[in-house]
């Protein structure tokens, strides 16, 4: 996770390949799911430039702070229906290099 994604705007860019492939150009909400089954809400909003990558907003500062995400852990997002994500929270990458990945 990279600082914004964790702190201050508390958003996370949705890549634009995953976003047009499952993602509908209009706003919606997804349930997030973590490792121990508990879910939390966000909503997903499309590019207001009419791009079809999405933002993750409302709800993800829920969801980074209940699961105690930090700068540099990685987040890899399994789609297990069409609105809902299961999150797999690794903290090894703290200090070192950040991604996260969407499947």
């Amino acid at each position: 996770m990279k600082r914004f994604n964790v702190s201050g705007s508390y958003t996370l860019k949705i890549p634009y390949q995953f976003s047009a492939a499952y993602l509908p150009q209009c706003k919606t909400e997804i349930v997030l799911q973590n490792q121990k089954g508990e879910s939390w809400t966000v909503n997903s909003v499309p590019d207001s430039k009419g791009r079809l990558s999405h933002t993750f907003c409302g709800g993800w500062l829920s969801f980074v702070r209940d699961n105690d995400i930090q700068m540099g852990d990685t987040c890899i997002f399994e789609l297990v229906d069409r609105f809902e994500m299961r999150v797999h929270i690794s903290d090894d990458g703290r200090g070192a290099i950040i991604a996260y990945n969407i499947n």
